[in-house]
């Protein structure tokens, strides 16, 4: 071969090496650019359901620095409804660099253990966010309200108390002090729609047919049992932002009004399904998500694995959580 040849030979393979060089370079910088953001305003934390100040400070100690969330989870507990203990809790968290949510559990109409924000006025929310700023995320109020109607026992329910529901309604809705008051309203309108399913059910099981849609269901689940909660409804007003986490009817948990919902993760349910359930429904209706891991097993370790829950995270957060 003459000695251009042998340059022209050297040439292309060098060429060719370049060329190569170049392209694994221009993929690498095109797959590294088609890589997901990191999301700076992502949250990560903990939620804790202790009994005492010393406790939750100790967690917090423990996790932030590479958390920088903490959900005082508490809910009835007896810490929930001791005031100076919550302000402490959480103010030692924003002290740290941590965000806060708060679980104010559930106002229930005569029930004695209710949570100690609804003997306050509705300006202990104005108080947090004085004291916390924008370190106050929000209200984490009631729990699984979809999952409570998916698993209910209905065919019990009704059979026991829907006599006690003809015979509320036959009595012209006049029942002891609720005659006539806001409160006795919202409940009779929750009893009569619980009446219509109830002679809807039965007409559809005579008939050995399938109704054609759920709406007196949805109905009754959005208006009802979410809208028509005093407590919930309170919190809308005051404009508080609100969190509970769900494993089923997203879409009517976020009707209802809830402004973030967080699919409940663990307990051998279906990451994907949960996420696709949660996401879609925040996505079409322009409001947030997030997960939430929650027990695996109804004894120790309760928790999953290490490595099973840091996958459960990592899988949320690439889903945009």
């Amino acid at each position: 071969m003459s000695r251009s040849g042998k340059v022209r030979k050297y040439f292309f393979t060098s060429f060719l090496i370049l060329v190569m060089l170049v392209s694994v370079g221009a993929y690498t910088s095109y797959s590294i650019a088609s890589q997901p953001k990191p999301n700076p305003n992502v949250y990560v934390g903990v939620a804790f359901g202790g009994n005492t100040t010393e406790e939750a400070k100790a967690l917090i100690d423990e996790v932030k620095g590479y958390t920088n969330l903490f959900i005082l989870d508490s809910g009835r507990n007896a810490i929930t409804q001791n005031e100076t203990a919550v302000n402490e809790i959480c103010s030692y968290a924003v002290s740290n660099g941590l965000s806060v949510i708060v679980n104010v559990g559930v106002e229930a109409e005569g029930d004695n253990s209710r949570s100690w924000f609804w003997d306050q006025p509705l300006t202990v929310s104005e108080q947090w966010k004085a004291m916390w700023g924008s370190k106050f995320l929000g209200m984490y109020y009631n729990d699984e309200p979809g999952g409570i109607q998916l698993d209910g026992n209905w065919s019990y329910w009704f059979t026991h108390y829907n006599p006690q529901i003809v015979k509320l309604l036959d009595s012209n809705n006049t029942v002891g002090n609720y005659t006539n008051s806001v409160a006795f309203q919202r409940y009779a309108k929750t009893i009569e729609d619980l009446n219509q399913i109830y002679n809807k059910m039965i007409g559809y099981m005579n008939n050995g047919t399938s109704p054609p849609n759920y709406d007196l269901e949805a109905n009754f689940f959005v208006n009802d049992i979410i809208k028509g909660d005093t407590g919930f409804s309170t919190l809308k007003t005051d404009g508080v932002t609100t969190f509970t986490s769900d494993y089923g009817l997203y879409w009517w948990d976020y009707l209802g009004g809830y402004n973030v919902m967080f699919a409940e993760l663990g307990w051998n349910c279906s990451v994907a399904e949960q996420i696709d359930l949660v996401k879609g429904a925040a996505r079409l209706q322009g409001d947030a998500w997030g997960a939430m891991i929650t027990w695996t097993y109804d004894q120790w370790p309760y928790l999953d694995s290490y490595d099973a829950i840091y996958n459960q995270m990592l899988t949320s957060y690439e889903a945009g959580a």
